[in-house]
Parts: structure tokens; sequence; C-alpha cells
């Protein structure tokens, strides 16, 4: 099976401290693949970059076979990103929201709305809902133009057990169309749920399983 989504020999410092030294991964259909690591460890650095927000000298980054380096545009046609923090503008509605990040403004697919239960508050300002419904809508956005490939940066972060199985429920559906998803998160039952695992671990992408990441995880943060 040929790879959905690839990276290779992509580097990141901040001022002499290296964050990422020649990281390389790839990602396949139908996969949902965790990053996992401490705190500052690169997690958030790395997604940005292959969400394309941080642009890093050399390297390369293909999706289904395209330089997204040589072609940005192709990004938002096949990547959806979700950030740690909210996107969201909070004076306009959800509805208006989502019309901001679709390249068809006028049709919002009911299908994904109602899966990630946001339809019945379409026309509510996004400063007026909960931290979780906002979750949600922002998830909704990254998927808005159907593309092939999720980055997901802690999607879970502060949301209560309830919201958390809803997105889960979501990404499930989602990998079994054949969709890919690569998040960071340091939750356990979401470690548990991945089919693989990389660990960033002294400014390198390393492949563990589930019971390794976790334990090695536990053991940094001692």
């Amino acid at each position: 099976m040929n790879p959905s989504f690839e990276a290779s020999d992509i580097c990141w410092s901040y001022g002499n401290k290296t964050i990422l030294d020649h990281a390389a991964l790839q990602l396949f259909p139908g996969e949902c693949v965790g990053v996992v690591g401490i705190n500052g460890s690169g997690k958030s650095t790395l997604l940005s970059i292959l969400a394309g927000i941080k642009k890093v000298r050399g390297g390369n980054i293909r999706c289904y076979g395209h330089d997204l380096s040589e072609n940005p545009r192709l990004y938002r046609k096949l990547t959806g990103y979700v950030p740690q923090e909210n996107p969201l503008l909070e004076e306009l509605s959800v509805k208006d929201n989502l019309r901001i990040w679709s390249n068809t403004p006028e049709g919002l697919d009911p299908a994904l709305l109602e899966s990630l239960g946001i339809d019945s508050y379409l026309n509510l300002k996004v400063r007026e809902l909960s931290g979780g419904m906002k979750r949600r809508v922002s998830l909704a956005a990254a998927l808005i133009n159907n593309p092939p490939v999720l980055i997901m940066d802690e999607p879970s972060s502060a949301l209560d057990l309830h919201h958390r199985e809803v997105i889960q429920n979501y990404l499930r559906e989602y990998t079994n169309r054949n969709g890919t998803v690569i998040m960071s998160t340091h939750d356990i039952e979401e470690i548990k749920r991945c089919t693989r695992i990389l660990y960033i671990e002294g400014c390198h992408l390393l492949s563990k399983d589930a019971s390794s990441a976790i334990k090695d995880l536990r053991e940094e943060l001692l």
C-alpha cells in the first residue's frame, strides 16, 4: 500500500536548541497515528509543520504523491488541521465560521454536522458555546472540505468524557472510510486506540507500540 502522507528530513530549532532532527514519517489510509512525548518535546511543532503552518527549509512533505512544499494550495484540499488553540472567530455564528473554512460556502455537509452533534446550534455565536462544542466545531471546520488526511493537536484537551467519545466515534468512522489521522496526545485511552505510536525522544521520532509508549511517558514524567 502506498502512503497517504509522508515527510522526510524535517528539522526545527529554537535558538540553539534542536527540537526536531531530520524527522521522517509515513502514514497510510485507514490509520490513526498518535504522536506522544513529554511537554516541550516538539509534538505541536511537528504537527504545525506537517500542516504547513510552520515553514521549514529543506525537508519534504508529500500527500498522495503531491509535493505540498511546492504547491501550498493543496494543503487546504488534501489536509485538515485542528490546532490545540481555538481557531474560530468568537463573534461569528457557527455556520458563518464553517462557511469561512469551506471551499464551497453554500454547501455545509449535513451528515458531518449531525455526526459531530453540532447541527442544532449552527446559528449560535461561537462565544456562546462550551469548550466541548467549540472543539467539535473546530473539527468540523477541518473536515468541511472532506480532506483525506486529518492533523490534530491534542483533540481531547480539556474535554469531558462525553465530548471525547463523540470525537473518538467520528474518528473511527473517518478512518473506516480510509481517512488518515495523525494526532498528538497524552491521553492514555487515546494512545491505546491509535493504530501506531510515534514517540518524540531526543529530537527524533521513534516507532513504539502503545504499551511501551505509555510506560516510557510515565517514566519521563516521574
